[in-house]
């Protein structure tokens, strides 16, 4: 595949998400974006996306693909007046989730069972 140029965000409610096939994860809108073009052969494997808050501050996030079957997104705050910040680890069972204060860059990966071609 080419190396795509433009990504375009497209705002839908939960209910037109789920229309067009994309998962939903609450029930704000959901900015809708096709990143199906990554490929962990070319130098169009990551891609990121800075995001302008209404207090002046950003959120990045760094989409990659970075095998095959691995995709990683790395998440950092940015701003002159952010006091703290941290990530709520879910899903680790009962009385095991924990908060992740005040680090520089968060990241999330996930491996995939099957390949989907």
């Amino acid at each position: 595949m080419q190396n795509q140029t433009q990504l375009y965000f497209v705002n839908h409610s939960k209910e037109q998400a789920q229309k067009v096939g994309y998962p939903t994860f609450n029930n704000c809108n959901h900015y809708l974006v096709d990143m199906s073009h990554l490929d962990s052969g070319t130098d169009d494997y990551m891609n990121t996306i800075s995001i302008k808050l209404p207090n002046g501050n950003f959120a990045t996030l760094c989409v990659m693909q970075t095998s095959k079957d691995e995709t990683c997104i790395d998440a950092k705050f940015h701003g002159e007046n952010i006091a703290e910040h941290r990530v709520y680890a879910m899903g680790g069972g009962e009385g095991r989730d924990t908060n992740v204060w005040n680090k520089n860059i968060y990241a999330l990966i996930a491996k995939a069972n099957e390949i989907q071609e």
